[in-house]
């Protein structure tokens, strides 16, 4: 599926409305979210920099793996993962760059996450490869997970492989 709903976040822009001491809730410490309680987490192998010690919850310091943004959703809590587009379909242009898909073969045992690949709307999806042959891109152990906006494919490097 490509044409994602992604509403507006929950959350008040520390540049723009500044917390005010001692008044709880006008923070910002979790960056934003989509639910009161959750987070969204960014990740974009294609971003210069992007690190696995990364923060997660701005779009300008992502995570380069699906596997570490799951290592910090809680269960049931209302998390997000944002999957940022790439440039790895078949029939991409290799000077518009973002060249790097989403390459891993990951287990979701996190109940109640949302997994969303950001993509425009006239696209396949964010793609998704596995990292081996015979590989699953993505196994789903938990309850309440929602998967969209991906394209799973084996790309041209590998063969046989799952979604």
């Amino acid at each position: 599926m490509s044409d994602v709903t992604w509403g507006p976040a929950l959350t008040r822009f520390p540049t723009l409305w500044p917390s005010q001491f001692g008044v709880p809730g006008t923070d910002n410490d979790r960056g934003e979210r989509l639910h009161c309680t959750g987070q969204i987490f960014y990740v974009d192998p294609n971003f210069p920099g992007a690190v696995t010690g990364a923060d997660a919850t701005s779009p300008t310091n992502p995570l380069p793996t699906v596997a570490e943004a799951l290592t910090r959703c809680r269960p049931f809590r209302g998390d997000t993962i944002a999957v940022m587009a790439n440039n790895a379909w078949y029939h991409g242009d290799t000077a518009d760059l973002y060249l790097l898909p989403i390459e891993e073969e990951v287990t979701v045992d996190v109940p109640g996450v949302k997994i969303v690949g950001l993509n425009p709307s006239s696209s396949n999806g964010v793609v998704w490869t596995p990292a081996s042959d015979a590989g699953t891109c993505i196994t789903v152990q938990a309850l309440d997970v929602l998967i969209e906006g991906f394209v799973f494919t084996e790309g041209n490097t590998y063969a046989g492989c799952d979604a």
